[in-house]
């Protein structure tokens, strides 16, 4: 059986027992200990030799124990030394223990180069150095505050008194006009006519008054499903948010969720209380960790932290929001009972129908009067909002800088894009019976593919865009150019990505993949149903 030799000499450095093929003589090599740069030297003492294995032992699992229970005695077992990686790659095991030493040397640097890729405490606190100044708030700004809030309470003042009116009205005609009317109800068939146009406008009067006072006791429950993460699950996340936090000056929030939106949002946990004790709720979309960096997503965070920041403006902001949402809500909002109304001007007599075609009118022209206070709503208060919109964004470059504001501006547009794609992309799947299990994958994907022409016109859509009275949030060109005037340097330094402050950053993917599926189409969906995107993709 053909044999090969071995020089054993120590690690100059360590002096750690070592072994190498002798016709490695001659090679470079490192010391599997301390990483010493050293020659194998040739073999000055015959070695033991040992026969090379057969085939049938080279395919065995590379199980076997470490230590070598063949070694006569006075020489060291396998067990106390390390087998010499030899700087050729291409040289043959001498036997099936140096396989198993070089198989477990790549596993020790495999594991050893993911630690060096994780995040650590250290380095996240590290790249906070600094708090951002408080500012004061301007005693203009406090009366600008005043004056919208005294305006934006008169409205809902006004749909109340537009409510008892009408209900008022109602019952005038109910109670004093139909009984004097019905005293003179003429004879035969024109008595089935007379009698429901006197009846008509009660009944139309009775529906428009109940579509009116509907949204002061319904509420639109909100179906889409968020996740919430733990302190203890993602440590490295909460201690980022606080340290934000702690730079921005804003409470921190008591509760962290997840969603697959692009975007972030900062709200009260429970109404205006909440707003005075800062017990607030942080929500992040999935595919912002996905799209942007760490430094990126600091300024996002403090954005939504700077509205904190000022008590006052934040109880301020919720309260117009909540106003502007409410009219909206009576304006465009249709539920069962708009259905039921339409179903039965289809099903009923006509003579019915006619009187229910009434009432709808009616309740056309009520939501036109609507429409107009919640037009005056955001009248009045759209150029306040777009005010703490900048004084927001000066948190988000102050922390950050204004390069990497302006850089983000850009980067949410694209990530929106990406996100239209990844939708639609999905929705061909699912028609054709098939459920990717990772939609932030498949957004960060077609992110990564877009063409030229789709990030042109991207831009060309962000310069073109016109300021407007009625919209709650400034144009991203005159944003940024704010952001450009203050040329921040910022005070926070990130080079990674944002995905590395998440421990379970791929089951956190996976699983607001399914919560967009119920959400889309229905809790019937399984979590079982759903196929590697990978192999989708593929």
């Amino acid at each position: 059986m053909a044999t090969e030799s071995y020089v054993r000499f120590p690690c100059p450095q360590c002096s750690k027992q070592l072994r190498a093929p002798s016709a490695a003589a001659g090679r470079s090599a490192k010391c599997n200990k301390c990483g010493t740069a050293l020659k194998v030297p040739p073999p000055s003492n015959p070695q033991r030799t040992q026969p090379k294995p057969s085939d049938a032992a080279r395919r065995q699992p590379l199980t076997a124990d470490l230590g070598d229970s063949s070694n006569p005695p006075g020489q060291p077992s396998t067990a106390d030394q390390e087998e010499f990686p030899i700087a050729s790659s291409d040289q043959p095991f001498a036997d099936l223990s140096e396989a198993i030493d070089q198989a477990q040397q790549l596993v020790n640097a495999q594991t050893q180069a993911n630690d060096a890729k994780r995040l650590t405490s250290q380095e996240l606190l590290a790249g906070f150095t600094a708090k951002l100044p408080r500012k004061p708030v301007a005693m203009g700004y406090r009366l600008q505050l005043l004056l919208v809030g005294i305006a934006m309470a008169i409205l809902p003042l006004a749909y109340l008194a537009l409510v008892a009116a009408s209900g008022f009205g109602v019952f005038y005609y109910i109670a004093v006009t139909i009984p004097g009317l019905m005293s003179h109800i003429p004879h035969g068939r024109a008595a089935i006519f007379y009698i429901v146009a006197v009846l008509a406008p009660a009944i139309a009067g009775v529906v428009t008054v109940l579509f009116l006072i509907k949204p002061l006791f319904f509420r639109i429950a909100s179906d889409s499903r968020r996740r919430t993460l733990t302190r203890r699950g993602e440590p490295l996340l909460f201690e980022f948010v606080d340290q934000i936090c702690e730079a921005v000056g804003a409470p921190k929030p008591t509760r962290i969720d997840v969603d697959y939106d692009v975007n972030a949002s900062a709200q009260p946990a429970g109404g205006l209380f909440s707003v005075a004790t800062g017990n607030m709720v942080l929500t992040i979309g999935v595919p912002l960790l996905a799209g942007l960096s760490m430094q990126q997503l600091a300024g996002v965070l403090a954005h939504e932290f700077g509205h904190f920041s000022q008590r006052i403006g934040m109880g301020a902001t919720m309260l117009i929001r909540k106003i502007n949402w409410w009219f909206t809500r009576v304006v465009y909002q249709r539920d069962a009972l708009d259905e039921m109304l339409e179903d039965a001007i289809q099903e009923s007599d006509y003579r019915i129908g006619l009187v229910l075609q009434l009432a709808q009118v009616c309740v056309v022209g009520t939501r036109g009067v609507l429409w107009c206070f919640m037009v005056a709503s955001n009248a009045i208060s759209c150029g306040l909002l777009r005010q703490m919109e900048y004084d927001a964004d000066r948190y988000e470059y102050g922390l950050v800088g204004s390069e990497t504001f302006a850089q983000t501006s850009r980067d949410l547009r694209v990530l929106g894009h990406s996100q239209a794609i990844m939708i639609g992309q999905l929705f061909e799947l699912f028609q054709q019976g098939k459920l990717a299990d990772d939609m932030i994958l498949v957004g960060d994907w077609a992110r990564q593919s877009l063409p030229a022409t789709d990030l042109m016109q991207i831009d060309k859509e962000m310069q073109a865009e016109q300021p407007s009275l009625l919209t709650t949030h400034p144009t991203d060109i005159a944003r940024v150019a704010k952001s450009n005037q203050a040329n921040s340097q910022g005070i926070v330094a990130f080079q990674r990505p944002a995905r590395d402050v998440i421990k379970h950053y791929k089951p956190l993917c996976k699983n607001v993949t399914w919560d967009f599926y119920s959400d889309k189409f229905g809790r019937r969906i399984s979590p079982s149903a759903l196929q590697p995107t990978e192999e989708l993709f593929g």
